[in-house]
């Protein structure tokens, strides 16, 4: 990837709706929360976020955002493939 493609290229964020700063923020937080976790003290995927989500709907829609997102930019670069050889791999 060239320097200018690189500084051209934007960040969204894996789970819609969601500003990116938005979800580094939250994602921080359960960062923070698995390094509290002792055998006295376990992780609670049920405890709420600064955004109102519980744990684990916030972590499943990164983990689904980002398949998403991976799935179509794979499709996406496939396509361009294909135009550019003029093949149709679709028939």
């Amino acid at each position: 990837m060239t320097s200018e493609r690189r500084q051209q290229r934007q960040f969204t964020s894996a789970v819609p709706g969601m500003s990116v700063s938005d979800m580094r923020r939250c994602l921080a937080e359960v960062r923070a929360l698995l390094q509290q976790q002792d055998a006295g003290n376990p992780f609670d995927m049920q405890f709420k976020l600064s955004n109102g989500q519980e744990v684990w709907q916030f972590v499943h829609q990164v983990a689904t955002g980002l398949h998403d997102k991976r799935t179509h930019n794979r499709r996406r670069a496939a396509l361009r493939v294909d135009v550019a050889t003029h093949r149709d791999d679709a028939a």
